[in-house]
């Protein structure tokens, strides 16, 4: 594929807050269009999953083909989650997001997440106080055997390169 453009990308999220990504497009004739939608540590505002649906509307309206599709990807780096816990849990992930495309109206909705080839096991961390009390509980959870979730899947870096045939 053929990286057609490579932009920090500026966006206005919810209740107006300004957001920042990086977004690369790659290109492969009469096949559906690569975005990697990254979300940079530097950001404020909306993240890249909570206006996945916005992002990936914008983009793909500004495409020249636009009714071949789009596969959207997003991507963080490790160290870009604004939480320190999530940033201490997680490296850097790469998940495709599938929409249900609304002709009427222009946009996508529905977004779905897929993981592919997820690292994660099930993991339950707790983090006590010096007092011994309970200060947060997070719970990664596996899907049950044979369920893949709703559309969500966590790709690795290889292929998200193998995807685009190039580095990323």
């Amino acid at each position: 594929m053929r990286l057609i453009r490579d932009e920090i990308y500026h966006y206005k999220g919810f209740n107006g807050c300004e957001g920042i990504c990086r977004i690369r497009v790659y290109e492969e004739p009469n096949q559906p269009y690569v975005i990697i939608a990254t979300q940079l540590p530097e950001n404020e505002g909306t993240s890249i999953t909570n206006f996945a649906e916005h992002l990936a509307a914008q983009i793909s309206l500004q495409l020249e083909h636009p009714e071949r599709g789009i596969r959207w990807i997003e991507h963080y780096p490790e160290g870009s989650r604004k939480s320190s816990l999530a940033r201490s849990l997680m490296g850097e992930t790469f998940s495709e997001v599938r929409f249900v495309f609304d002709p009427p109206l222009r946009n996508l909705k529905d977004p779905r997440w897929r993981f592919l080839a997820c690292p994660h096991k099930e993991k339950v961390v707790v983090d006590l106080g010096d007092d011994g009390t309970v200060k947060a509980v997070i719970v990664h959870c596996l899907w049950p055997e044979g369920y893949e979730g709703p559309k969500w899947r966590e790709m690795t870096r290889e292929e998200v390169e193998a995807l685009v045939g190039q580095p990323v």
